[in-house]
């Protein structure tokens, strides 16, 4: 499934129009689930080949998903006192949705994590490599005299700016 599919106004419509039944919300709500899933399931995939292109253009879908989602659940629980009878089997599809989209969920935050670690741990070491060659040079010179710096300038704090659209 793709982000563009996803994405379709019509996909996302027929979620959003109102249920009448306590079945129907909650075959609606395990729809937005399966969706969302879906889609973290391509993010995590996207975050661990390291493509943030493709992580950047699923977000305004997850969103949307994750505002549905909400919504879904608001609903049910606004009518959960409902006399409606639920279908055979429903209430067990739908606990089996929502474990899955969990594990889903939690693998995709170990994914985005150990990236975020990644990036942090980049950041840290460049600029510590920038600061270390910044600082002014005490020791033995050329000449054999101690302690005397060299003409580097020193730098304070150490500006970085990272394009990661590439």
């Amino acid at each position: 499934m793709t982000a563009t599919a996803l994405a379709a106004p019509d996909g996302i419509a027929h979620i959003t129009a109102s249920p009448t039944s306590t079945s129907e919300r909650i075959e609606r709500l395990i729809s937005v689930l399966d969706r969302l899933a879906a889609l973290l399931s391509e993010e995590t995939k996207a975050v661990r080949g390291r493509d943030y292109v493709q992580v950047d253009a699923l977000s305004e879908t997850k969103g949307l998903l994750a505002q549905n989602y909400g919504e879904r659940m608001r609903e049910l629980n606004e009518y959960a006192n409902d006399d409606d009878d639920v279908e055979p089997g429903l209430a067990s599809r739908m606990r089996d949705s929502l474990k899955a989209f969990l594990g889903i969920v939690e693998s995709n935050a170990r994914a985005l994590g150990a990236a975020r670690t990644a990036h942090e741990r980049f950041i840290k070491g460049v600029s510590e490599a920038v600061a270390e060659k910044a600082r002014p040079v005490k020791g033995y010179s050329s000449a054999g005299t101690y302690g005397i710096a060299t003409n580097r300038p020193r730098l304070d704090s150490v500006p970085i700016a990272l394009n990661e659209t590439a």
